[in-house]
This record gives C-alpha cells, sequence and structure tokens, in this order.
C-alpha cells in the first residue's frame, strides 16, 4: 500500500498548480502580520535552528534527507515531533 498514490476524488478539478485549486470554505479569518512571514528553512539557519546547505556535511541533507542531521540546538528536540510526537530521541 506505500506504493499506491492517494488518488483525489473524481470531482477534483484538475490544475495546473496550486494557484487552480478552488476553496471550498474557509474557517475563521486568516491571519495578518505586522511583519513579512518568512520560511522555516530561511528561519531555522539563522536563529541556529537548523543546519543550512552550506553548513551541512556529507550524510546532512536539510532538503529533504536525514533531517537529524540537519538540526541542531533547540531545533533538534521538535525535529521529527509530527511523526509520532517524540522529538528526538523517541525511536
Amino acid at each position: 500500500m506505500q506504493l499506491v498514490p492517494n488518488l483525489p476524488r473524481a470531482d477534483v478539478p484538475d490544475g495546473a498548480s496550486e494557484h487552480d485549486n478552488v476553496v471550498l470554505r474557509q474557517v475563521g479569518a486568516l491571519p495578518e502580520f505586522d511583519f513579512e512571514p518568512r520560511a522555516h528553512w530561511d528561519l531555522g539557519p539563522e536563529l541556529g535552528l537548523m543546519l543550512s546547505d552550506m553548513q551541512a556535511g556529507p550524510g546532512q541533507a536539510p532538503d529533504g534527507g536525514a533531517t537529524a542531521a540537519g538540526t541542531r540546538g533547540e531545533g533538534e528536540s521538535v525535529d521529527g515531533a509530527g511523526i509520532g510526537g517524540g522529538g528526538a530521541g523517541a525511536c
């Protein structure tokens, strides 16, 4: 089953990109910020929580490879928290 892709429902419209998506419903108000939101891959290295591509060595691929090797410091405690919720060392 791991090799079977998730197929969309038959009534889902085709689209070339995310901009072609149709909003069916929206729950709550969209957040408004008094700053320009930035991506986690930009903030992580700046805050010392992740290794940037320039800092990563062999086998440390922050671009989707060995993510545990791509984090450091406090970033290690949240790496993998979304997978099983255990964080670092939970295996």
